[in-house]
């Protein structure tokens, strides 16, 4: 059994799962789309996701010649995400700081008006706002890597689980 991971075939495919996050987000974000659609866009992306990692496990062991189990399924499909985590994170940092900066001090403020609604009308004391400002691309990142690692996680489960191959005698030659 081959234990070891092409990276490489990994990066690259890590690189084509992320373009189906990093468009996604990018329609929501820049569309200003929200409500139903944004559901519809997120299950669209999620299931995209999943049939793309489905797709890139068994297109690596079948090109591979090896048996495809669970456990270097897994590990391939981890290897996959993890790349595709960080072009998701680097592609979020480029789209908040560089293409819409604004829409952070958008949230920011739309943020401070729903608490002073509330009646917490010191909370510009208690927040302060330059500060957030500065530590906030850091703390979407830092979300972003989480975020996408748990995904990729629980999808690389589920697929390594539907990609695995059945093997009726796991001893191979022996006779029953």
């Amino acid at each position: 059994m081959n234990k070891k991971i092409n990276w490489a075939k990994a990066a690259t495919n890590g690189l084509f799962l992320s373009f189906v996050a990093i468009i996604a987000d990018y329609i929501v974000q820049i569309g200003q789309i929200e409500g139903s659609v944004t559901l519809l866009i997120s299950l669209l992306k999620l299931s995209g996701s999943t049939a793309l990692l489905y797709y890139f496990i068994k297109k690596n062991f079948i090109e591979n010649g090896s048996t495809l189990t669970y456990g270097p399924s897994f590990r391939y499909g981890m290897a996959v995400s993890l790349f595709s985590t960080v072009v998701c994170t680097l592609a979020t940092l480029i789209l908040y700081n560089v293409i819409i900066p604004g829409r952070m001090e958008e949230m920011v403020i739309e943020t401070i008006t729903m608490y002073e609604s509330m009646g917490l009308e010191s909370i510009t004391e208690i927040l302060d706002y330059d500060r957030m400002m500065r530590t906030l691309p850091i703390t979407i990142a830092v979300s972003q890597i989480f975020n996408c690692l748990i995904w990729g996680l629980i999808l690389s489960a589920i697929t390594a689980n539907f990609a695995k191959v059945k093997i009726d005698n796991p001893f191979g030659n022996v006779e029953e």
